[in-house]
């Protein structure tokens, strides 16, 4: 998701565009180990001591579009993602327009902190020649929500979707006021998982099992789980797997 934002410094006027990447968990800046290209610009930003990514010259030139290289960090690329539209009365404008924050999105390995609600997890079918071959389906969309009551609510951040391997990592910060919902006393979390394949929309049936009886056992304890919930404040890392023709 890239928008132009606000931020904590000021930029001088000799700045052309700067860029902010953002970790969306940890809600820190990520400038290291990072390549950042916007289009119609071939000459390479410098990294300010606010660990932002700056263009000089060629003011009145806007970007149509941003590309991040992650390298090895857990975070999905981002490949010529259209930007905004230029701020209006471009180029003339205060130093503040000139900046775009961009929030990256985690990948199926992304380091959850304690008290993030997680999943990761990978999507697949079954091989036509062969039914114990997993196939793994990319650039499917994925999401989940949770449920307070009979009331399901939709997670707050972005959709994500499958890499080349079928992998994906969902999180939400989830409050729940005491005794508003019985699992929510037990740590539990009532949700289910989203996937958009194409025109065509499935989900995780009520009965799925996040959690497989083997892992209740793990240090620290999971508790008592039933189908359909997953533990709130955890990050679930074993990877949740999808199998696209199961899901209803």
């Amino acid at each position: 998701m890239a928008t132009v934002a606000g931020w904590d410094d000021p930029i001088t006027r000799e700045v052309a565009v700067a860029v902010e990447l953002l970790d969306p968990v940890s809600q820190q800046r990520v400038s290291q180990d990072v390549k950042v290209t916007l289009g119609g610009r071939v000459d390479q930003p410098y990294i300010s001591a606010s660990r932002r990514f700056v263009w000089l010259g060629n003011f009145a030139a806007w970007p149509p579009s941003i590309s991040v290289d992650p390298g090895k960090l857990p975070f999905a690329p981002i490949a010529n993602q259209p930007l905004a539209a230029a701020p209006a009365g471009w180029p003339s404008v205060s130093p503040e327009k000139r900046r775009i924050r961009v929030t990256l999105t985690p990948s199926a390995n992304y380091p959850f902190d304690e008290g993030v609600t997680a999943l990761s997890g990978y999507l697949f079918e079954k091989s036509a020649q062969d039914p114990n071959v997993r196939v793994p389906i990319a650039n499917a969309e994925v999401w989940f929500q949770w449920a307070v009551g009979a009331s399901w609510l939709p997670a707050t951040p972005p959709r994500v979707r499958t890499d080349a391997r079928g992998e994906f990592g969902l999180f939400a910060r989830i409050a729940h006021s005491a005794g508003q919902e019985p699992d929510v006393l037990r740590g539990l979390l009532k949700v289910k998982l989203f996937v958009k394949r194409g025109s065509t929309t499935r989900e995780t049936p009520a009965n799925f099992r996040y959690i497989d009886p083997p892992l209740l056992s793990i240090t620290p304890p999971y508790p008592p789980v039933s189908d359909g919930r997953i533990v709130n404040g955890a990050a679930l890392v074993h990877g949740v797997a999808l199998d696209w023709a199961t899901l209803v």
